[in-house]
């Protein structure tokens, strides 16, 4: 998604916003309030009064973050505030509210996975017997036969779309199954992103509270030129080549894990 795809295809890009923001917007918001809220278990009320424990997007969203994770992929929200002088135990209570957004993003990756399973799991059981072959299965569309291995089935989603869930169970669910990766794929792209030790990121308060033992929060000039930083990365793309690197990884794994269920389930 960009400019570019605007210009060269607008109604494609459109459908493309509309399949992504039902995906951004829980992983945003859950992301700031799993912070707020262990925040608040620890002891420091700061996020509760200043309504950051709500589910509502207004409360959490920034304008430019959201443009960032629905034009690149990936983005941010309005930081959860935070006054460590309410923690009981400082460093490790900041940890574990450093943690608990990356946590949230990883625990909706994890559902995320599931649903996919399960949907590809529904439309299998659509597809003739004579047109599974082992760890493979066949599928017929109007420009000709193609062969789908489960253990790529992570590592090429969305193509799943196209090839599997729109041709048997029909083009709502293909629609359905493609939010559901764009769900995936951004949690677990904003979970890695802010493992990255660069303030203001969680990564750099793990760091931080575990290696470094500074002060929790950087001086204002540091935090503006770690945003810097981090925008500047965003917008060259080297940063999001390298996610999708790790992304890629990520999601063979995946793929290796629903080919053993399948034989679990004797699928295959």
């Amino acid at each position: 998604m960009g400019i570019q795809a605007l210009l060269s295809d607008p109604i494609q890009y459109l459908r493309d916003v509309l399949l992504t923001l039902p995906a951004v917007l829980p992983a945003l918001i859950l992301h700031e309030c799993a912070h707020g809220w262990v925040a608040y278990k620890l002891g420091d009320p700061t996020a509760k009064m200043l309504g950051r424990l709500s589910l509502d997007p207004r409360k959490h969203l920034d304008p430019l973050g959201t443009l960032s994770m629905i034009f690149i992929g990936l983005g941010w929200a309005k930081p959860v505030p935070i006054n460590p002088r309410n923690f009981k135990h400082y460093r490790r209570d900041d940890f574990l509210v450093s943690i608990a957004g990356i946590t949230a993003n990883l625990i909706m990756f994890l559902i995320g996975c599931v649903l996919m399973l399960a949907m590809i799991l529904a439309a299998v059981k659509m597809i003739p017997a004579n047109m599974i072959r082992g760890a493979s299965f066949y599928v017929e569309l109007s420009d000709g036969m193609y062969v789908l291995n489960m253990s790529d089935v992570a590592a090429y989603p969305h193509a799943m779309a196209e090839y599997l869930i729109a041709p048997y169970m029909g083009s709502v669910w293909g629609s359905v199954y493609e939010i559901v990766v764009n769900f995936v794929l951004i949690n677990l792209s904003l979970a890695i992103f802010n493992l990255i030790p660069i303030p203001p990121l969680d990564g750099y308060h793990v760091l931080n509270d575990l290696i470094l033992k500074r002060p929790l929060f950087v001086s204002p000039q540091a935090a503006r030129i770690g945003q810097l930083v981090m925008i500047g990365l965003l917008w060259s793309g080297y940063l999001g080549r390298g996610l999708n690197y790790v992304v890629t990884w990520a999601l063979g794994g995946v793929g290796g894990a629903y080919a053993a269920l399948f034989r679990l389930f004797g699928l295959m």
